[in-house]
């Protein structure tokens, strides 16, 4: 089962943001990253478990890098939490 939704571009990830009153989870990561591989394979394991009461994306930098510039993103892996258009709390596990 997979409950994360892999977004392309700011209108994707915009759409996605406002659609839904849940808490939603961003994940921004990159392909090649090892320690983003580990990374990925939990938070998929946490939207699994909580998908009921957050949305879960997921963004790889290579991919959609307006996303990431726009939200500052600037090291992964990182996770950024909205609920509705409001930013409330951003987790960065690697080095910038």
């Amino acid at each position: 089962m997979n409950n994360v939704t892999t977004i392309s571009d700011f209108a994707q990830f915009r759409t996605f943001i406002i659609e839904t009153d849940k808490l939603t989870v961003a994940c921004f990561e990159q392909c090649s990253s090892t320690a983003d591989k580990q990374f990925a394979a939990e938070f998929e394991a946490i939207a699994n478990k909580y998908c009921d009461s957050a949305r879960f994306l997921k963004a790889y930098l290579n991919e959609c890098e307006n996303v990431a510039n726009d939200l500052g993103i600037q090291t992964t892996p990182t996770a950024v939490f909205f609920q509705g258009w409001q930013r409330s709390l951003e987790c960065a596990w690697g080095n910038p």
